[in-house]
Order: C-alpha cells, then structure tokens, then sequence
C-alpha cells in the first residue's frame, strides 16, 4: 500500500487503537503541537516527551 498524502496516513492511522508514542528532543513547539492534535484524534495516548523544558 502506498500513502500519497497526509490526509491518507491520517486515515490509515485512525484504523488502529491508540499507542503510547515516546519522542526525543521534543522541546520543539512543532513537534509538542503534532503530539497535542495526535492525542486529540485519539492516535497517541499518555505520550512521553523528552528535552530541553526551556
């Protein structure tokens, strides 16, 4: 299978129950901000984020 666009890895991903997903280096607002919209389409539960908290 081949995912062309964002809008079809979204659907792909929503097939599946939740996951605990850890990221390093997740000081950057992009990456906080994918996490946040990842819980909230019900992709990523109870993240672990790691870095830099400044």
């Amino acid at each position: 299978m081949s995912i062309k666009n964002f809008s079809e890895l979204k659907n792909t991903v929503m097939k599946f129950k939740p996951m605990r997903m850890v990221v390093a280096a997740a000081e950057d607002e992009r990456v906080i901000g994918g996490m946040k919209l990842a819980r909230e389409l019900g992709i990523a539960e109870k993240p672990i984020l790691t870095g830099d908290s400044k």
